[in-house]
């Protein structure tokens, strides 16, 4: 980098004021700020090639990101098509279960309900044997009355 003092020499005047007399030796301005710019466009040239790896090396690891994100979402798809597959199992055992469940209660109910039937038949049965007896006698003596 150019210092102040060869900053300001950059403008100094090339000949005394006054009077035209015969130019000098021209400075070669396009030597000079080649000259100048060298080291600049120099490190610049520097800058734009690790500029241009950090750019590749970030598409690569990019890339490489994108193949595992894929494979994790291959992965959590699979899992989840496995997990529907166990849940749907799941529901159905669980909903036969209960069914069964409900089919045991509705068959102990009917055996209650028949035990309860055939107790009260059993209690009725005499009586409503000695009725009917008693009617048909009452019937088959009003018959031979009858006659």
């Amino acid at each position: 980098m150019l210092g102040p003092r060869e900053l300001l020499h950059r403008f100094r005047l090339m000949a005394v004021p006054g009077r035209p007399t015969a130019a000098g030796v021209p400075t070669d301005r396009a030597a000079a700020l080649e000259l100048e710019l060298a080291p600049l466009l120099a490190a610049l040239r520097v800058a734009e090639d690790e500029a241009a790896t950090v750019v590749s090396s970030a598409e690569k690891e990019s890339a490489r990101q994108d193949a595992l994100t894929a494979q994790e979402a291959t992965r959590l798809v699979a899992e989840s098509r496995q997990s529907a597959v166990t849940a749907r199992a799941d529901a159905a055992a669980a909903r036969l279960a209960a069914v069964e469940r409900d089919q045991q209660a509705i068959q102990t109910a009917a055996r209650e309900e028949a035990l309860r039937i055939e107790s009260v038949s059993e209690q009725r049965l005499p009586a409503a044997v000695e009725d009917l007896v008693r009617r048909v006698l009452a019937t088959g003596l009003a018959a031979s009355s009858l006659e």
